[in-house]
């Protein structure tokens, strides 16, 4: 466990974790969830970051610096796009579609493609023939769309392409096939994914007919992000796009939400207080590709004020030993074996203490990451590092200055009791936070 653990640091950026996902996948067909896995994009690496649950939920950190998205599903499209915007806790739902299945006489996907073997002899030395129409279609409403298809043919290594405009009456979308073959297929059209996939012709019948293929939309979204989580009032969220066509914004709650967009549109949003006296915010956001990741950062009058120190933080409820309180000027948060991963009591305090340090300014955080003894040394003090480094994204995406936030790294060097019992080896996977003026 602890090897498999060491193994994901390893792939993560050393610039900790950025970004928390929520949301929930399901089959667009359908509308059932499915369990999916979601992976990231870097300029250098792609890196599995998690999956969905058998109910389609998923809740994952990713890093600072991904530059793309990727859900994937065997028997799904797969969905990849591109990511932009400020860092911090967002919540979306995606939808995939499902793939089209190897069959003959018809387009399907190439990760369909089984062991298949055609007749090598040369058969257009036959009268015999197939003509067939292309016609482009979108996946959900099945309205025609103009594009662009390429056919790659096995025997020969010829490539065709050629316009698959609506109308069925233009003689560009009309193809005879004069042998069998296993052929390649790539269709494309403005604002939609590419469908890779295989086409067999196995049967010269003289026959006449239209293929069609559907093509599922390069999906777009806006997701909205207002900070810090601790506010005076409830917030009313508005999306427009840059004409003044206002949106769907699906709200998962109060603070975050999403809309799916269309691609190349500039959008602008309006956040409106329910406070008396406050002033709405308005932002104008860039043209949309892919996922745009939106953090409206609120105006510290419509931050709650909180002057007195916050509460000291108490043992995880997993432990009821209370060997230890923490002073009033320091804080520990605990860690899973071998996990750098946030508990959602850590966040809790985390929260607090975020909305604090914005309040004040004046004073400074000192995060020191630990460990347990277990494993090799050098290990622990890498996984100490990522429990620093995630502590200190949190705390300030969260409201905390970046200034005010200072990590360092201590492996298993300095243990606060004796890893002699797992009780206190658990005591020992921790995170000090140190508040210093």
């Amino acid at each position: 466990m602890l090897i498999l653990s060491f193994l994901l640091i390893r792939m993560s950026d050393a610039s900790g974790q950025c970004f928390t996902f929520n949301g929930k996948i399901i089959n667009a067909a359908s509308g059932q969830p499915i369990s999916a896995n979601l992976s990231i994009k870097t300029e250098s690496t792609k890196q599995v970051i998690g999956k969905s649950n058998d109910q389609g939920v998923f809740s994952l950190q990713a890093p600072c610096n991904l530059t793309s998205l990727l859900v994937e599903k065997a028997g799904f499209r797969t969905m990849a796009m591109p990511v932009t915007g400020k860092d911090g806790s967002y919540y979306f739902e995606l939808g995939l579609f499902p793939v089209d299945k190897q069959t003959n006489d018809r387009p399907y996907f190439q990760s369909e493609q089984q062991d298949l073997i055609l007749d090598n002899s040369d058969s257009s030395k036959t009268e015999k023939r197939i003509t067939r129409l292309f016609k482009l279609v979108d996946v959900v409403s099945k309205k025609p769309i103009k594009g662009e298809v390429c056919l790659y043919y096995t025997k020969t290594g010829n490539k065709t392409c050629f316009s698959a405009d609506p109308d069925l009456t233009s003689q560009n979308n009309k193809i005879t096939f004069t042998r069998e073959d296993i052929i390649g297929l790539v269709a494309t059209a403005g604002g939609y994914q590419a469908y890779n996939g295989n086409l067999i012709i196995d049967r010269l019948d003289n026959s006449s007919s239209v293929y069609e293929v559907a093509m599922s939309k390069q999906l777009s979204i806006v997701a909205v992000s207002i900070e810090p989580a601790n506010s005076k009032n409830n917030y009313k969220t508005e999306l427009f796009t840059d004409k003044g066509q206002k949106l769907s914004l699906k709200m998962a709650d109060v603070l975050r939400g999403y809309s799916i967009v269309n691609s190349g549109e500039a959008h602008r949003i309006r956040i409106t207080s329910g406070g008396s006296g406050s002033k709405p915010i308005s932002l104008t956001l860039p043209p949309s590709n892919g996922i745009q990741f939106v953090k409206v950062d609120l105006p510290k009058n419509q931050v709650i004020i909180q002057k007195e120190t916050p509460p000291a933080s108490q043992q995880e409820p997993t432990h009821s030993e209370n060997i230890t309180l923490a002073p009033l000027d320091q804080r520990i948060i605990y860690f899973d074996q071998s996990s750098y991963e946030l508990r959602p009591s850590s966040r809790q305090t985390l929260d607090s203490l975020a909305t604090w340090l914005l309040q004040n300014p004046e004073y400074r955080i000192e995060i020191t990451g630990h460990t347990d003894n277990i494993g090799d040394g050098n290990r622990n003090l890498i996984l100490s590092e990522y429990r620093s480094k995630v502590t200190a994204n949190y705390l300030i995406n969260h409201g905390a200055g970046r200034k005010q936030v200072h990590w360092q790294a201590r492996g298993g060097q300095k243990p606060a009791f004796p890893n002699d019992e797992e009780k206190t080896k658990a005591l020992n996977r921790r995170v000090e936070l140190k508040i210093l003026r």
